[in-house]
């Protein structure tokens, strides 16, 4: 139920205490109306006005006059309108409604997430303490934070929005606005227009919409990242780069150690200087890492990848089958059973919890297999295999390689025109092949390590580590 009040044109005092919602007018007059402990809605009317909401979510509009205004515990909605008001929000998540500089808003710490509505803008700082939010409405343009977490929304024309202490928020919308951030960690979205944006300290975050944007970031002032719809290059000091939406834009970076996220589009992305890290996401896109250690993730086979000799060392991370293009390191498989392939650089090639095949091919590569079951084959040069956990094979029948299955039951395939050092060779669970028992000779070549060679002990094919020759038998043989 809802009680109804109508004042008179006289100073009008209420206390109401029933059980029912109130809603309540005081018409003219200095009145004094206080609500229960519902949602109530209370209505000052003329000349000065007291108004009290208790519990609940109330809405007190002041009206005319210079009004007090009390929402003590609830979100309520408190409105001075015109005159100069003073408001207290007391408990809960309270919106006051700012119409004049001389209006006055007091809370107190801890008494919940507050927001002031102002339509007239100040160049001191407006929120008072324990006010976190400000939103602009009207022809205010100018807002200032305090040193709380603020969200200050500016307007459809041009603002200046300043954050100050605190990890602030701040909305220009339409309009070429100044956005600043100042200490924090701040959120910057000019929106529409022409925006100019100061993060400053802190980890900042910068959305731009538009070509025209700018931004200014002093040497030591944190790692920021700037969130694009449209091309966009890193200005100085500027760490990271996202682009957004789905269109085919680009980002490119800066002689910083830019981390580059691409969108669904198909995009280019720069690195430029720096050990970068480019992520083209979605698409077909081109990513060139240019000097630096680079590190690139890929996710179609549709990706391309450009490097230039002598422009560090440089790693692919891919969740699809990969062989690495020129002048690209190393490389390791994300996903699930893959395969990955090496050049003729000295490769680093890792595997994934799937089943995979590396192959080192040129160079002195090293293989990690990883978990699941695994074919590694170093291919020409001096190689190192791990196979890790799994029931791995491991191809050492060209050039020299050293071999450690890990755990499981692994096959170490040797050859005659080649030389691998087995490390973890265990009797009766690993095997070899490639190599016919009746072919070769074993012998205890130390106290620690068995070799076999060809029956004139001339040509050495393998060497099993902390391995006695006793115990090799046709049975390891496969």
């Amino acid at each position: 139920m809802t009680y109804y009040y109508y004042g008179t044109s006289g100073d009008d005092d209420l206390n109401y205490t029933g059980s029912d919602t109130l809603v309540a007018y005081g018409y003219g007059g200095n009145d004094f109306i206080w609500g229960n402990n519902y949602n109530d809605t209370i209505y000052g009317g003329d000349d000065n006005d007291t108004l009290k909401g208790f519990d609940g979510n109330d809405k007190l509009y002041g009206e005319s006059g210079n009004d007090e205004l009390y929402g003590e515990s609830g979100n309520d909605t408190l409105d001075g309108g015109t005159g100069n008001d003073t408001m207290y929000g007391g408990t809960g998540n309270d919106t006051y409604y700012v119409d004049t500089m001389s209006d006055i808003v007091t809370e107190y710490a801890n008494e919940g997430t507050d927001t002031v509505v102002s339509s007239v803008s100040t160049n001191i700082e407006w929120l008072p303490a324990n006010v976190e939010n400000l939103t602009l409405t009207g022809t205010a343009y100018y807002g200032d934070g305090n040193s709380l977490n603020n969200i200050i929304k500016g307007t459809d024309s041009a603002n200046e929005l300043y954050g100050y202490g605190g990890n602030d928020k701040l909305y220009g919308y339409g309009g070429n606005d100044i956005l600043d951030g100042d200490t924090g960690n701040d959120t910057l979205d000019g929106g529409t227009g022409n925006d100019t944006m100061y993060g400053r300290t802190g980890n900042d975050t910068y959305i731009v919409d538009s070509t025209s944007d700018t931004i200014t970031e002093n040497s030591g002032e944190g790692t920021d990242t700037v969130q694009s719809s449209v091309s966009f290059t890193l200005g100085d000091n500027l760490e990271n780069l996202t682009l957004t939406g789905s269109s085919a834009i680009n980002g490119t970076g800066n002689g910083l150690n830019n981390t580059i996220n691409g969108n669904s589009g198909n995009n280019t992305l720069n690195g430029q200087g720096g050990n970068d890290t480019l992520d083209g996401k979605g698409g077909t896109d081109t990513l060139i890492g240019s000097t630096g250690n680079d590190t690139y993730i890929v996710d179609t086979t549709t990706d391309t990848i450009t490097e230039n000799s002598g422009e560090g060392t440089d790693t692919v991370k891919s969740s699809v089958d990969y062989t690495l293009g020129d002048n690209l390191e190393n490389l390791t498989l994300t996903g699930s059973a893959i395969d990955g392939f090496g050049n003729n650089l000295n490769n680093t090639i890792t595997g994934n919890s799937g089943t995979n095949c590396l192959e080192g091919r040129g160079g002195d590569d090293t293989l990690n297999g990883g978990d699941g079951d695994d074919i590694l084959y170093g291919g020409s040069g001096i190689n190192t295999l791990y196979g890790g956990s799994g029931d791995d094979l491991l191809d050492a029948t060209n050039g020299y390689s050293t071999l450690n299955g890990g755990s499981g039951s692994d096959i170490f395939f040797l050859s005659t025109i080649s030389y691998g050092h087995i490390e973890d060779f265990e009797d009766g669970v690993d095997f070899i092949q490639g190599l016919d028992f009746n072919s070769v000779d074993i012998y205890q070549f130390n106290s620690n390590n068995t070799i076999i060679t060809d029956t004139t002990r001339s040509v050495a094919y393998a060497m099993l580590a902390n391995v006695n020759a006793s115990t090799i038998t046709a049975a390891d043989f496969i």
